[in-house]
């Protein structure tokens, strides 16, 4: 005879068993669902990228398509303008995921650039101090010269540190869509609505959030993503604001000394970056001057010492005075990366890493002004990382292949 208790005890013993063989089971089903949730989520950013790229590609601006994946994985693929590059988002389905990726493109353009163009038919560059030439220079009558002015002369053997060709009577044209950028251009069709003075991220897989006010706007905030603020006065940015990837639109964007972010300007009037400031890549400055208010003011780019601009200055004008052409200015230790196309003047007295188009050069000095003189400026096109797209403003520029810049 099995004694009462002995029989308990194989009751609960089985039951015991019961439940560790049970909690075994839940677990390895439970880490093959987490596994497959894994596998599955790696397939989903696997068909992003590859959506993106198919973006990158296939798919003109303003164009969305659907991609179907070879493993019967879809994505919707937008390609959209977002000033001076361009937009790919994607929403990729697995199910029961869902992905959205978005990124930041350019082109790879040929031919390649030269390092400076200086147009016209004078005597030709003069060049003084520490001044570096380095990659392939057209200017006037394709001739360079040694300079003396305030005391300093050239001190090196080579005068430019590549190749000199003969530079046309004026600069080489613009594309079409760059030679009078209007905000609408931009804007397009999006209904604008008051600016919100609060920390925000817009999201680019939704339509533009289009700010814009009539009186000037203090930036302070962090803003990033698909939005553009408008001011039909002028913005100011505080050295408190985290901007990245927004675009700025008013007569005048000052930037207070110290800012950092990415941004793309468009202004008609002024832009002024205090000292320290850096507009990290990819950052654009386009000044459009439109017909002149004021004619005893000239149309100005500004970039203060040790200020940095990663990406493309573009300035042009739609009724040019010889007298008073648009001006940049570049002070010591300010450095420019990328494409500097300015149809009126600039004194360059920095760096410029990339490439320079400019109708005028000038430079002050010694209490003199001298025009076509270089003074202690470095301008190098082999200095420029071979990641680093350049804008696609000119005609002569032809899209070879897009390239991811960053993903968003």
């Amino acid at each position: 005879m099995i004694r009462a208790a002995a029989l308990s005890y194989a009751i609960v013993f089985s039951l015991l068993v019961g439940l560790i063989c049970s909690g075994v089971i839940f677990i390895a089903a439970t880490q093959k669902k987490i596994e497959v949730l894994q596998t599955n989520k790696e397939h989903v950013l696997f068909d992003s990228y590859a959506a993106i790229r198919y973006g990158m590609f296939m798919v003109p601006p303003g164009d969305s398509v659907q991609y179907i994946h070879s493993s019967g994985d879809t994505s919707e693929v937008k390609h959209q303008q977002w000033g001076a590059f361009s937009m790919i988002c994607t929403m990729t389905h697995k199910s029961p995921l869902s992905k959205r990726r978005a990124a930041l493109i350019g082109m790879i353009q040929a031919p390649e650039l030269p390092c400076l163009y200086l147009p016209g038919n004078s005597g030709g560059l003069k060049i003084t101090g520490e001044t570096k030439i380095e990659g392939k220079a057209f200017v006037p009558n394709g001739n360079v010269e040694r300079a003396y002015i305030a005391g300093k002369n050239y001190p090196f053997d080579q005068l430019v540190f590549g190749s000199t060709e003969v530079a046309e009577l004026g600069l080489p044209p613009l594309k079409k869509e760059w030679q009078n950028l209007l905000p609408a251009d931009v804007v397009g069709k999006t209904t604008p609505q008051a600016f919100i003075a609060k920390d925000s991220t817009y999201s680019f897989h939704n339509g533009i959030t289009y700010f814009q006010q009539l009186n000037t706007i203090l930036l302070t905030q962090a803003i990033r993503g698909n939005v553009i603020i408008h001011s039909f006065d002028s913005i100011y940015v505080s050295a408190k604001a985290q901007l990245t990837n927004v675009i700025l639109i008013a007569p005048v964007v000052r930037f207070e000394t110290g800012f950092t972010g990415s941004v793309q300007v468009m202004a008609s009037e002024r832009v002024i970056c205090e000292k320290e400031v850096k507009l990290l890549y990819p950052s654009v400055i386009a000044l459009n001057e439109q017909t002149l208010r004021n004619e005893l003011t000239r149309r100005i780019v500004i970039l203060e010492e040790n200020v940095q601009v990663l990406g493309g200055i573009l300035i042009t004008s739609q009724q040019p005075d010889f007298r008073k052409l648009p001006f940049l200015e570049l002070h010591e230790q300010s450095v420019v990366g990328g494409l500097i196309y300015n149809s009126g003047e600039t004194e360059a007295k920095g760096t410029v890493i990339g490439s320079l188009f400019t109708f005028q050069l000038s430079v002050r000095a010694g209490g003199g002004a001298y025009g076509n003189h270089l003074v202690d400026a470095v301008i190098s096109q082999k200095r420029l990382p071979s990641y680093f797209l350049l804008p696609g403003w000119l005609q002569s520029q032809e899209k070879v292949q897009s390239k991811l810049i960053t993903w968003l």
